[in-house]
């Protein structure tokens, strides 16, 4: 069955496709993003009041779209982010690179004590253990991937 959901910018009704908003919005925040970017290739040193003020996009959208890495900070943009874990000033995404590597070295250890640990043979239920929700596969470690993913591009 589909996930019907309710659009919480403008109210109308959507099936849920990983994104929280309805198709019609995610397509108003890329024009949005789009005229952020293009502003920014033009004013790279622009503060956040200049970019609000020149494109019309809320303070609140361009701080989303630095958050979600697809606008890196410069210029008057630099140090309006900090690290969710230790707070210090970030140009884009979540977290910065020191606890980036931090937590990518716990996941690796976390990945090797379960090895170490041993599992039993699977095929029995009791080994296996209850189903993973709809949606989840077992097994697989994502967040590890993707930490490793923006420490390679921090380092570049």
């Amino acid at each position: 069955m589909e996930d019907i959901r309710n659009c919480p910018r403008c109210g109308s009704v959507f099936v849920y496709r990983g994104r929280d908003i309805c198709p019609r919005c995610v397509a108003d925040e890329e024009d949005q993003f789009e005229r952020v970017r293009r502003f920014l290739r033009t004013s790279p040193s622009a503060t956040l009041e200049e970019v609000v003020e020149a494109t019309g996009v809320s303070a609140e959208l361009v701080l989303s779209f630095m958050r979600q890495g697809r606008l890196v900070a410069t210029g008057g943009l630099k140090g309006l982010l900090s690290c969710q874990r230790c707070g210090a000033p970030i140009d884009d995404g979540q977290l910065c690179g020191d606890c980036s590597r931090e937590l990518a070295r716990e996941v690796d250890r976390a990945a090797s004590a379960v090895r170490e640990e041993g599992t039993p043979s699977s095929g029995s239920p009791a080994a296996d253990g209850p189903a993973p929700p709809e949606g989840v596969v077992r097994g697989r470690m994502y967040v590890a991937d993707l930490v490793k993913r923006r420490l390679t591009r921090d380092d570049k």
